[in-house]
């Protein structure tokens, strides 16, 4: 498969990092360097990071392909979003 780099593919393989550090209250900015993160843990402590542009090349080759994994059939359908991304393991437990 062809990996695309676009803006869609940057964001969600940034969002599956902040997803499993349980990132929250979140904002972007694009700098020279690459993608400059803030937000905050849930525990209420700073995170702040700063995306280069190498490191944002390698997420997106190593998450390429899961999209479609996540769109996949499944056994039984989902009628809400929080239905589809528990069924996903997308949600933490809370």
């Amino acid at each position: 498969m062809r990996v695309t780099y676009s803006y869609e593919s940057i964001l969600r393989a940034v969002g599956q990092v902040l997803d499993d550090a349980g990132v929250q209250h979140m904002a972007l900015r694009e700098t020279s360097d690459g993608l400059m993160v803030e937000g905050q843990n849930r525990d209420h402590s700073k995170y702040q990071h700063l995306f280069a542009l190498g490191e944002l090349c390698n997420l997106i080759d190593s998450t390429e392909g899961q999209i479609e994994a996540l769109f996949a059939p499944q056994k039984e359908e989902a009628h809400s979003l929080r239905d589809f991304l528990v069924q996903h393991e997308a949600v933490l437990a809370r």
